[in-house]
């Protein structure tokens, strides 16, 4: 099956992912809001969770100093899922592999149910180094390479898409010879 389109999420606006980086290491009179918090805004939602989060964020921050890291919350990706389904119940989504490919994210989004948005090979070896059967695979890139193509068709991952009549060719004849 080839597709033109299709449904996806990714981790922007409402993300589960919260990027944090220091360039260097932090100023002696650096610190983050105690548990009890002082947080305003989104973070403010977390409620009791963030007390439990907060203490060993502050000290990884201070530990990692200078060294880009990221904060999952793992059921904050689930309630997104969630909210998907229930606003758009008969788009099966397809999470973006790309936006972050912790394996403890991947392995919750497909106990959940989520179907896998990989862009390339090393994609689609994370996903199923997991055990993640490869139907629940959309192969989604541009511009794919022909080795990426036949590894695809090889795993037997059942989707891909195309942006141009050229690409649609291409996968044609890729698809064609590896059958």
């Amino acid at each position: 099956h080839v597709r033109s389109r299709h449904a996806g999420f990714s981790g922007r606006t409402g993300s589960p992912l919260m990027p944090l980086m220091m360039a260097s290491a932090p100023p002696s009179d650096f610190s983050l809001p105690s548990a009890a918090g002082s947080f305003t805004g989104p973070e403010a939602e977390l409620g009791p969770r963030h007390g439990q989060i907060l203490p060993e964020l502050r000290r990884g921050a201070l530990e990692s100093a200078g060294e880009p890291f990221f904060v999952i919350d793992l059921e904050l990706a689930l309630e997104r899922l969630a909210l998907w389904r229930t606003l758009l119940p008969t788009v099966q989504p397809y999470y973006a592999v790309k936006c972050n490919p912790d394996p403890a994210l991947l392995l919750t989004l497909a106990n959940a149910g989520a179907n896998f948005d990989c862009a390339s090979r090393a994609e689609m070896q994370a996903v199923m180094s997991l055990g993640i059967d490869a139907t629940r695979i959309l192969f989604a890139h541009p511009i794919k390479q022909p080795s990426h193509l036949r590894h695809a068709a090889e795993q037997r991952v059942p989707l891909t898409v195309f942006d141009s009549e050229l690409e649609l060719h291409k996968i044609a004849e890729v698809r064609g010879a590896a059958a």
